[in-house]
């Protein structure tokens, strides 16, 4: 197993360019440990304690918000490679502020806050990276928050549909998951889409069913998208 890690951890930004015998050196502590989840487990409960910083293995997990109608909000998704809960770990809060669930069979690496530590004392480089991580991290989650307070529903709905017009070459967009995937990639609620849905059909701006959204009106859609 270690030998199989090891291979995924020097391809993150954490761990990247270390040799097997410095991973060897690294981890003979033993204070990790792997971990699997079946599809649609919850890894992390809302406001549970951070106590490892996770690097995922194998698989894919995503961090969700849940509305009293059900309605999933996946605010960030994390693949083989990714890490998360290094800007959790040491923190005097360090609650995951939402659930982290996973998307498909999943497997992730655990390493206790002893480990980094420990890791951090013998390489410095490590311990730049590990804050240079914390430090991205927080910049991505305010540049999420930015675009999400600046682009209306209505403009990321343009968005997206521009971008498939581009990929598929056709005004006729053919939807590859349900409306309620798309709410989910959209960073909103399933509800809000549909409403939004049907105001711009009553505009003339599109026509859709649950197969397809066909554009109406592409330059009103560019403008909506290119608006500020």
């Amino acid at each position: 197993m270690k030998n199989n890690f090891f291979q995924i951890l020097k391809k993150t930004a954490l761990f990247y360019g270390l040799s097997d015998e410095k991973l060897e050196e690294y981890f003979q502590n033993g204070l990790y440990r792997t971990v699997g989840y079946s599809k649609g487990a919850i890894i992390y409960c809302q406001d549970e304690l951070c106590k490892s910083l996770d690097v995922v293995l194998e698989g894919s997990a995503s961090a969700q918000k849940i509305d009293n109608e059900r309605n999933v909000l996946i605010v960030n998704q994390f693949t083989a490679g990714d890490t998360l809960g290094e800007n959790l770990l040491f923190s005097q809060n360090g609650h995951f502020p939402m659930m982290i669930v996973a998307d498909t069979e999943v497997e992730f690496l655990k390493l206790k806050k002893e480990t980094i530590l420990s890791i951090g004392q013998k390489d410095r480089e490590f311990l730049s990276r590990l804050l240079t991580s914390i430090s991205d991290k927080t910049l991505v989650l305010a540049g999420k928050i930015n675009v999400l307070s600046r682009k209306t529903l209505r403009q990321k709905i343009a968005d997206y549909l521009i971008y498939e017009y581009n990929m598929q070459n056709n005004l006729e967009i053919l939807l590859h998951f349900s409306k309620k995937e798309l709410a989910e990639r959209l960073g909103v609620w399933r509800t809000s889409l549909s409403r939004e849905l049907c105001k711009m059909k009553a505009d003339g701006l599109i026509e859709y069913n649950a197969k397809w959204i066909r554009i109406c009106k592409l330059a009103k859609l560019i403008e909506i998208s290119e608006s500020i």
